[in-house]
């Protein structure tokens, strides 16, 4: 039998800038990133049993920026148009649902 065992997690690349951790009596200045910086979805897999023990697989996730005017945004402009514009390949882009769980493990 084989033993595979799998997580999800979520990251965010920006702080929050209204609340962080910092020294005690001393001002913490958080720089403002933009409130649509691109959240990641992680999903992972480990197994421990044979024959492909200590195998560990991954897959990220992107999530595309949500447009902060959206009277700016083409509508006529498709997702494989939006990942590309931000650096992504399209398969890249979404979130990790039963379908994306599926189809990793």
């Amino acid at each position: 039998m084989d033993v595979y065992h799998v997580d999800e997690a979520g990251l965010a690349l920006t702080l929050p800038p209204t609340t962080s951790w910092g020294p005690a009596g001393e001002r913490l200045r958080v720089p403002y990133f933009a409130p649509q910086g691109r959240p990641l979805n992680l999903i992972g897999g480990y197994f421990t049993q044979r024959p492909q023990a200590g195998d560990f697989q991954f897959a990220l996730v992107a999530s595309l920026p949500t447009p902060r005017n959206p009277k700016g945004n083409d509508p006529a402009e498709n997702l494989a148009q939006r990942a590309l514009k931000e650096g992504l390949a399209p398969e890249d882009v979404g979130k990790i649902d039963s379908a994306v769980f599926l189809a990793f493990v």
